[in-house]
């Protein structure tokens, strides 16, 4: 049971574009008459012997073969004929193996609600007396937000090792290098199965945020300070400028002193590492 003759027709053949607000599409849509060898041959038998989806169009390189239909033509059993519509509605590279597809790649922005503790020349927040301000300073943050989708054969062994990790290593993305520890993975997602062209797929997708810095960067403040007293270290509490115990967190010297005369210069916020690093390079981005 096999096909015997594939040959282009004019009969059907069609072609055009139309403009929307989701953008410009163009198709084309080509005919065959396909001869098999076997009155029981099928479809599937007959979609075999013509191009798979994905396939570029032979004149118009932009246009991908997105459907594929065979039925009989008239009352025979042997003869039939196919229709191949190509379109370029999905607005991006395809290719037959849909593992070695590229990644489709979406960029948002992102805002929250932060608290600021430092200008934009990277100085110390104060009031005019040089102490902080107690609830900080509300402003909004924006970030770069990523999406990634990427077809793999398999659930990857590494989602665990990745979840809400950041990156570790200098890494290229999408035209553009980011330096260590400005890349978050704040979410991973696996479709359900797919086929394509005779392989099984599933399509993995992946979040990234990106801000200056994901490291943890706090004002060094407390109630308590460390003295030194006979050679030994001890915590005890600050205290204000007429010598009475603080009631309120100061600001402390990033070595656990107090700051006697705390200004924008001397503030010193404390760095801290809270998420796994790992190298994004690894990672299949495109």
């Amino acid at each position: 049971m096999s096909v015997v003759s594939v040959k282009e027709i004019h009969t059907g053949r069609s072609g055009g574009d139309d403009l929307s607000k989701d953008g410009a599409k163009s198709e084309d849509t080509r005919k065959f008459r396909v001869i098999t060898d076997n009155v029981y041959d099928g479809a599937g038998t007959v979609l075999q012997a013509c191009d798979n989806l994905a396939v570029v169009h032979p004149a118009f390189s932009w246009l991908y073969v997105n459907r594929r239909r065979a039925v009989h033509e008239g009352k025979s059993k042997l003869v039939w004929v196919v229709a191949l519509k190509y379109s370029s509605s999905e607005g991006r590279e395809r290719v037959e193996n849909p593992l070695a597809q590229p990644a489709d790649i979406n960029w948002d922005t992102e805002y929250t609600q932060e608290n600021a503790y430092l200008d934009i020349n990277d100085a110390a927040i104060l009031n005019s007396a040089g102490d902080y301000y107690e609830d900080g300073v509300p402003m909004d943050a924006g970030r770069w937000v990523a999406k990634i989708q990427v077809n793999v054969p398999y659930v990857p062994v590494w989602i665990d090792a990745y979840r809400d990790a950041i990156n570790s290593d200098t890494f290229w993305f999408d035209g553009r290098v980011f330096a260590a520890r400005t890349a978050k993975m704040s979410g991973i997602s696996i479709g359900t199965w797919s086929y394509l062209n005779g392989i099984w797929y599933r399509p993995l997708g992946m979040t990234i945020k990106f801000k200056a810095t994901w490291e943890f960067s706090v004002l060094d403040q407390g109630l308590r300070r460390i003295v030194s007293i006979g050679g030994e270290d001890k915590r005890e509490k600050c205290i204000d400028e007429d010598g009475s115990k603080v009631t309120k967190p100061v600001l402390l010297d990033g070595s656990g002193g107090q700051l006697t005369d705390p200004t924008f210069l001397t503030a010193v916020f404390n760095t801290h590492y809270v998420y796994p690093e790992m190298p994004f390079s690894a990672l299949p981005l495109y």
